[in-house]
């Protein structure tokens, strides 16, 4: 099994379709539509590691850096980092388990079994020996990791936190093949004992290739929790990663870096939606930076609800003429009430104010879990797709249907607070979907098992059976992974018809922080209102890691003030003629002249896309561009 895919979003057979809008519709024959448009990149592309339940980044250098994942069985983490070469499709060599091994030379076993139809394993393959399933590389992480979360840092390296493990030494229920000859419920009970939360950060350094755990910086934190780069000064590294529902008062340590809190099975939960800050430079130049500690922490407020493993962010930044962070909003989509239902609250933070607090920031129509948000190049948030199946009832089927399912799509706007519906799909997706911004303003939503995309209570594609006839449910077999895009409303004329867009025609590849760059636009520059980059990084689970929204200050090139700038600039130069001054002037008509981020903690370097939005909040297409590492000095102690 490949486990990894390519999507090709530029392929012309990408987004292929019949036509139909229910899954429980589709066959073979729309499947075939797409497949040239994806490739398989596991294996045989150098990936030898289940990377389910990972975290991820995208450098600025391009490559995909994937952190921890799924060993045995769910709650089991991995060491690995794993890293993917876009330009050569293939993954950075890491060391190949004994089974994966031994797979390629003997398929499904067939020689082992023909040798010993008893074998339980290939030959020194033994699953309780972690060096069978991952031999140790330089590059692993210290503490194996299960739902981990990692941010892309200021000074180009990643933070990692929290995540799963269980001790794989402890072998399965030894009274598995009774049970199972039984019919008898299998958990492994002894297994599942084992489970801890990782409670040592880490710093990963792509430049060396290897993490530096942080035993000084302990804090406990549920799965996938959520975090967010924020600036705390004017110089470079002046800047903390803020976190959601951290908890430092975890207990003991069952093993070292392992604590018991929050891993089910009575253990204590989080129930503080607390936002705690790690210095991370501070912590990484302590000099007791190996010996365990809760040190680097600070507690910045508590919100008003709790959000453990359940609801996505939104990043919103804006930065002034003199570089300066006006205002950056972080806004909790969703939460959950002390009984660990679902809620329709939104909070927001601006870490720009002098004494951030969380305040009520809208309210949804109604509570789901798992939402999909994604910050459009408007500023506003679209808020696709989530659940809640214990949603009280409307008395009507199909809109109770609608709403437990979150077929109905949402947009939020930070500016006021409304919430304003959409459009609706027929496609349910749930903890396993995805969603991401697309160059060209749309959005692309995917994911989720396949047996849950078609639920047994839809009333839209009853059910027919042989035994009953027809029956007002679905068939959950008939479930078909699908991708759909989102069309925006700003897409549309009012009365009907896509809209006129603005045109960037020329832009840079790369910027630095500090200074100013140019652009050009197609037609006058007075009807653009804004000029935004755009990070769209890892989104699953409603966790949306690494996505952030830079509103950028910007003015006409040519204008007043940079006319003179340009003066003073061309003073006791020799002027040209009076054609050739027309004939500039001409040339730069179109341009922009646009502020860049001051630091990198506004803009962590990575790649972004470049959006102008017109008066009529328009956007552009999507330009990339890159923001590379500064690389003046080290600002970390090794």
């Amino acid at each position: 099994m490949e486990r990894q895919l390519l999507f090709d979003i530029s392929h012309p057979d990408a987004f292929k379709n019949s036509g139909k809008l229910h899954t429980s519709l589709l066959d073979e024959a729309d499947f075939a539509m797409n497949r040239a448009a994806f490739k398989e990149v596991g294996h045989k592309s150098g990936m030898f590691y289940n990377t389910y339940c990972n975290a991820r980044v995208t450098l600025s250098d391009g490559r995909v850096y994937v952190f921890g994942g799924h060993d045995m069985q769910s709650d089991n983490g991995l060491h690995k980092v794993n890293i993917f070469d876009p330009e050569s499709e293939t993954w950075v060599k890491r060391s190949e388990p004994c089974t994966r091994r031994n797979w390629t030379d003997d398929p499904f076993g067939r020689r082992l079994f023909a040798r010993d139809p008893n074998a339980p394993f290939y030959d020194n393959c033994d699953p309780r020996d972690q060096q069978s399933t991952q031999p140790s590389d330089p590059s692993d992480q210290k503490y194996s990791r299960w739902y981990p979360s990692a941010t892309p840092l200021p000074n180009g390296s990643v933070l990692v936190i929290g995540g799963f493990d269980q001790d794989n030494s402890v072998g399965p229920d030894p009274a598995r093949v009774a049970k199972g000859r039984a019919n008898q419920v299998q958990n492994d009970a002894a297994f599942t004992a084992t489970r801890v939360n990782q409670v040592v950060p880490e710093v990963y350094d792509p430049k060396t290739d290897r993490n530096i755990a942080l035993e000084n910086a302990r804090m406990a934190f549920p799965l996938y929790p959520q975090l967010e780069v924020v600036q705390t000064g004017p110089g470079r590294d002046d800047w903390k990663v803020c976190t959601f529902n951290g908890e430092i008062e975890y207990g003991p340590e069952a093993i070292p870096g392992g604590a018991k809190f929050g891993v089910g099975g009575g253990a204590p939960d989080f129930a503080k939606g607390t936002t705690w800050c790690l210095d991370v430079l501070g912590a990484m130049k302590d000099p007791n930076r190996n010996i365990p500690a809760k040190n680097h922490w600070t507690l910045l407020d508590t919100a008003r609800e709790v959000r453990p493993y359940c609801c996505p962010t939104a990043s919103v930044v804006e930065i002034d003429g003199n570089g300066h962070t006006v205002s950056h909003k972080w806004i909790m989509i969703s939460g959950q009430d002390p009984q660990g239902r679902p809620t329709a609250t939104i909070e927001a933070i601006d870490f720009a104010e002098p004494s951030p607090r969380w305040r009520a920031a809208g309210q949804l129509a109604y509570p789901l879990t798992t939402r999909k948000a994604v910050v459009l190049p408007d500023g506003k948030v679209l808020l696709g797709q989530g659940l809640n199946r214990g949603l009280a009832s409307v008395g009507d089927r199909f809109l109770d249907f609608e709403r437990r399912e979150g077929l109905r799509f949402h947009m939020y706007d930070p500016a006021t607070g409304a919430v304003t519906p959409l459009a609706r799909t027929t496609v349910s997706r749930g903890l396993h979907g995805t969603a991401t911004l697309l160059p060209d303003g749309t959005v692309f939503f995917a994911g989720e098992n396949r047996e849950a995309l078609v639920q047994a209570n839809d009333p839209s594609f009853p059910l027919m059976t042989s035994y009953a006839g027809l029956l007002p449910a679905g068939d959950p077999d008939q479930g078909v992974p699908v991708g759909q895009v989102f069309y925006p409303p700003y897409l549309f004329k009012e009365g009907g018809g896509m809209v006129a867009r603005p045109v960037i025609t020329d832009s840079p590849e790369e910027i630095s922080y500090r200074g100013n760059f140019d652009i050009e636009v197609a037609g006058s520059p007075d009807q653009i209102a804004s000029v935004v980059l755009l990070r769209s990084d890892h989104n699953t689970h409603s966790l949306s890691a690494g996505d952030r929204y830079v509103k950028l200050a910007f003015h006409q090139k040519g204008d007043e003030r940079e006319g003179e700038q340009k003066g003073d600039e061309r003073e006791g130069e020799q002027k040209g003629d009076e054609r050739e001054g027309e004939q500039k002037g001409d040339e730069r008509e179109g341009e922009l002249r646009v502020v860049s981020p001051k630091v990198p903690a506004q803009a962590t370097p990575g790649i972004y896309m470049l959006f102008v939005v017109d008066r009529n909040g328009v956007p552009s297409m999507g330009r990339r561009l890159d923001i590379k590492p500064e690389s003046r000095g080290s600002s970390v102690e090794r």
